[in-house]
């Protein structure tokens, strides 16, 4: 006749030294993955507005009309991007300061995040914290792109020579990333601290 086994259970003790351990490591792994969350926030809205002003390029040779590009950046977290004809101007405001205002807007901002009349929140995630034009720190700045061969344009129809760069960084300011645009209207994406892979140093 066969000996019966005894099944043996966990003790207390033994499941709450087992808890324990699993808390522990979740501790430790928060910071971590808030860090890889804030840093592919980042990099999605740098994309997008880096895509947003490579598409308005295109738009404008496709097109055959200028397309203007305006960058806003007020005191705080507020700032907004837009793009536009030139027979839209009057009905497309990027003033960061006024997200209700009455004529809405025709592109990104802070806190609304408007595209296309919704709001997305996801532009709530990180901040642009300077616009460079010609390596100079600015509040704001526009340029136009060319109908012809789309190269970036100044209010006098002369080629605008300058870099203008939008700066972003994340909400826990570990991550930073630049947009620039130069003067044939090529627009890259540049770490300016090397602070996010898969990015090169910005010049």
């Amino acid at each position: 006749m066969a000996t019966p086994h005894t099944v043996r259970g966990f003790t207390l003790i033994e499941l709450m030294i087992t808890i324990v351990i699993v808390a522990i490591g979740i501790a430790l792994m928060l910071p971590s993955w808030d860090a890889i969350v804030q840093r592919r926030e980042l990099t999605q809205g740098t994309e997008e507005i880096s895509t947003l002003l490579s598409i308005a390029q295109g738009e404008a040779v496709k097109r055959g009309e200028v397309i203007e590009v305006d960058v806003n950046r007020a005191g705080g977290n507020n700032w907004c991007v837009r793009v536009f004809t030139e027979d839209d101007d009057g009905n497309c405001l990027c003033n960061p300061d006024a997200p209700n205002a009455p004529n809405g807007y025709c592109g990104w901002t802070s806190g609304v995040g408007e595209q296309g009349g919704e709001e997305v929140d996801a532009y709530r995630k990180f901040t642009i914290t300077q616009l460079l034009e010609g390596g100079t720190s600015v509040g704001q700045f526009d340029f136009r792109f060319d109908p012809i061969r789309g190269l970036k344009m100044a209010d006098d129809d002369t080629t605008d020579f300058s870099v203008h760069a939008v700066q972003l960084q994340s909400a826990n300011t570990d991550f930073t990333l630049r947009v620039e645009v130069n003067a044939t209207g090529r627009v890259r994406i540049c770490s300016p601290d090397d602070s996010v892979m898969g990015f090169g140093s910005c010049l």
